[in-house]
């Protein structure tokens, strides 16, 4: 497909576009001087401005850029989910949206790069969506600035951090690479609730992954005019039996002017062993009074290892919307 003088390595015109996105320019191979050779157009594939351009983007540009793939003489084929869908069938080409997660995520030369995967448990969604629209219209001296949340690298945390999710929503690894990192998670559960004024429902408290728990605390916060809490009930991993020490005031709904609160902690006592694995912690039951939305908000939260030292994790909150009879 190469034509002398034209942009080109002497691959295939996808191989060619592929390479051109890595390169940043449009390039031939000159053969006199066995040298790729650049000419004047730039190739901007860093389709999400991290400045560096990923395997995914690399991809993406080639696709829409292979003047052979266009003439129905090229069928590229990415598959990195391991769910062997090919993008090219049945004479019909179409792109696989589970595909590119992983691809996103390989670089060539650079590491500690952002992933809309932002929580590390191998699929993009609500959980990832839900920790960048906590960030959101932050900078690095907000106090609900969060680095994992500012995908391009920009500095702010804004709609582009939640395109980046948006686009790649739902893409997943059926087969993860390892090793995975698998990070510390308090989050509640479910995510999203969507009640009528004078329901009831319940949220979890859910730890994940944890190593060597010795105890733990939290303080959840709701808007007190839409959400009434009527109880809460801590659970006690098995392992520590009865063998626990429990303190905080717990719930109170008239906790300020605009919010109600509840604040717990617990903790082992010897000779329980420490907890590894993932547990719900507590469970919450509310009352919706009034419609509106209003966050579950996580603060101050803290994990606490058999040492006394601090468990590094990641805090995500739950949002609720109460709707009129």
């Amino acid at each position: 497909m190469d034509v002398t003088g034209e942009p080109g390595y002497g691959f295939s015109e996808w191989s060619e576009r592929f390479i051109d996105a890595l390169h940043g320019k449009r390039a031939r191979w000159d053969t006199s001087s066995n040298n790729v050779v650049e000419v004047e157009d730039d190739v901007t594939a860093d389709t999400n401005n991290d400045t560096h351009t990923s395997m995914w983007e690399a991809w993406k540009w080639a696709w829409d850029h292979d003047e052979a793939r266009l003439a129905n003489e090229d069928s590229p084929w990415l598959d990195d989910d391991n769910n062997s869908k090919p993008t090219y069938a049945d004479g019909k080409e179409y792109l696989d949206p589970s595909d590119g997660l992983f691809s996103m995520e390989t670089y060539f030369g650079f590491d500690n790069l952002k992933t809309p995967d932002i929580n590390e448990d191998c699929v993009v969604n609500v959980l990832d969506m839900t920790i960048v629209s906590n960030a959101f219209g932050s900078d690095p001296d907000d106090p609900n600035w969060n680095e994992l949340a500012d995908l391009n690298n920009d500095g702010h945390v804004n709609i582009l951090d939640i395109t980046i999710v948006g686009v790649n929503w739902g893409k997943l690894y059926s087969d993860p690479p390892s090793p995975v990192s698998m990070k510390t998670i308090l989050f509640m559960y479910p995510v999203w609730t969507i009640v009528r004024k004078d329901e009831t429902f319940s949220v979890n408290v859910v730890l994940f992954n944890v190593n060597n728990l010795q105890g733990w605390e939290f303080e959840l916060y709701w808007n007190n005019i839409i959400l009434k809490c009527t109880s809460a009930e801590a659970h006690v991993p098995d392992v520590w039996s009865e063998n626990i020490f429990e303190a905080g005031p717990g719930i109170e709904n008239d906790f300020n002017a605009t919010h109600g609160r509840c604040w717990m902690a617990m903790s082992a006592l010897y000779p329980a062993p420490s907890f590894n694995g993932s547990v719900v912690i507590v469970t919450l039951n509310f009352e919706a009074i009034a419609s509106g939305s209003t966050m579950l908000d996580l603060q101050e939260t803290i994990l606490a290892d058999n040492e006394a030292h601090v468990i590094p994790h990641t805090s995500i909150d739950s949002a609720v919307i109460v709707r009129e009879r």
